[in-house]
């Protein structure tokens, strides 16, 4: 009968620390649609509603306060990042938008939020999207973006991966660590085919640094893997593996 208790109160203490991990996970996606939304409808003066996975929308670019429009089209926040980015000390919000801007500005931006009081207040809106974006964490506590854009035009596509911070009027780009083109589409060559297949921003040999891992097509269906390490708020190329 003990051994039978003893595994009845375990079991019943395992089901309660699933219980509440489940239960912070979903409270913490509860407040950050909520703040989402907030500050969605802070810059939207029309119906706002959520996209498939969450973020909100804006129905119409024409009722965003955030910049001039003539587009109907609907405003989106595609990601959303929570941290101090500019060095103020106050919480901050910085997010990639999509929608409302022309091909020239890659259909999107992205805009700054900052915490004054009660209140979230827009600090920046800037034009062109970002891509694919990942958070830094700097050595003085800030937090800067890498992020890779992929453009197309007439045939022709870019990747790079940009390496941002953020300032009160916008962003520096501090450095672009990689470039890549393929020309295929505009001249059927194979020449130039040097997109980034996939990328991750992790530390990969436990040596407290971040790495920036990207991985690279290559003429002939070849994949090349570049390593940048983060050190000190500088990447630097570690290797290259083909």
């Amino acid at each position: 009968m003990k051994i039978f208790s003893i595994k009845n109160y375990v079991w019943h203490f395992l089901f309660i620390i699933c219980g509440l991990t489940i239960s912070i996970n979903a409270n913490e996606s509860v407040v950050y649609s909520s703040l989402s939304y907030d500050l969605m409808k802070s810059i939207c003066k029309s119906k706002v509603e959520f996209a498939e996975g969450g973020m909100p929308v804006c129905t119409s670019c024409l009722e965003v306060s955030a910049f001039r429009s003539t587009s109907t089209e609907s405003f989106a926040f595609e990601k959303v990042f929570y941290d101090d980015f500019t060095g103020n000390g106050t919480k901050e919000v910085f997010v990639v938008t999509a929608g409302c801007e022309s091909h020239a500005d890659n259909w999107g931006g992205s805009i700054l939020f900052r915490k004054i009081g009660n209140r979230w207040q827009r600090v920046f809106y800037r034009a062109g999207h970002l891509g694919k974006c990942k958070k830094l964490q700097t050595a003085n506590g800030r937090h800067e973006i890498l992020c890779l854009g992929e453009y197309m035009n007439q045939g022709y596509g870019n990747d790079r991966l940009v390496h941002f911070r953020v300032e009160n009027r916008g962003l520096i780009n501090i450095e672009t660590l990689y470039s890549g083109e393929n020309d295929e589409g505009a001249f059927d060559s194979k020449n130039k085919n040097t997109l980034v297949e996939d990328w991750y921003l992790k530390d990969i040999n436990g040596d407290s640094y971040l790495d920036v891992i990207v991985f690279v097509n290559q003429s002939g269906e070849k994949m090349k893997k570049i390593i940048y390490v983060y050190k000190n708020g500088i990447f630097y190329k570690d290797e290259v593996m083909d």
